[in-house]
């Protein structure tokens, strides 16, 4: 046998919708914070307790929720999660941010909405979650992913993974929805059969697909 197995790769979703309603929802809710908040400056993270966009505004997304829980439960493969946190981002001319990710804010998976973006608005750009990728033993180490972001647009990934965003080089600002997920447990114990109290026996075959939960054979 001679065969090369490519193990563990980091599955993202990206999901683009064609409903004007959905668009029209983001537009009037991005005038409205624009036009009824003031600017503050906050430092670390003093800001970030208990923000949810979708949570405080959820009256004026309801044709976008509709359709955003349905790529999550896509993703997932099941309805057992909850947005914890949601917020709008603004990137004026020459706006980004730096490498980081979303694991201490006690989530799994992150993402993040595309309102208003241009090519010269910069690609999202991931980072190899492997620490010694940089050894880089044979030759094909790539370190980093550029995904391209178009209007109305979501992307879903792992929180754990290292991302960023480019330089917005356009003249108009740049608008997203960025957003964390907490993903509920949907069976706890071991299912089965029993000899005692201590000792399982594996006597039913089970199968899974693309990580889709186990179901009996």
């Amino acid at each position: 046998m001679n065969e090369i197995l490519d193990l563990f790769p980091t599955r993202l979703h990206i999901n683009q919708h064609a409903n004007d309603s959905i668009t029209e929802e983001i537009c009037s809710l991005v005038e409205y914070i624009q036009n009824e908040y003031v600017t503050t400056i906050h430092y670390n993270s003093e800001q970030n307790n208990n923000i949810n966009l979708f949570e405080t505004h959820k009256d004026k997304l309801v044709h976008f929720l509709e359709w955003h829980r349905s790529v999550v439960n896509e993703y997932v493969s099941h309805d057992k999660w909850e947005y914890s946190e949601s917020w709008l981002n603004i990137y004026p001319t020459g706006g980004s941010q730096p490498i980081h990710n979303h694991v201490a804010n006690d989530c799994q998976i992150s993402g993040c909405y595309y309102h208003n973006t241009t090519e010269e608005m910069g690609d999202l750009t991931f980072h190899h979650p492997n620490p010694y990728s940089d050894i880089d033993l044979w030759g094909c180490g790539d370190k980093t992913m550029w995904v391209k972001t178009y209007p109305s647009t979501t992307i879903l990934f792992p929180s754990w993974l290292n991302h960023n965003t480019d330089n917005n080089a356009d003249e108009q600002s740049k608008i997203s929805i960025g957003f964390n997920i907490q993903v509920g447990r949907i069976q706890t114990g071991i299912s089965g059969t029993w000899l005692g109290k201590d000792t399982v026996i594996h006597d039913r075959g089970y199968k899974t697909l693309d990580g889709r939960v186990y179901e009996s054979s």
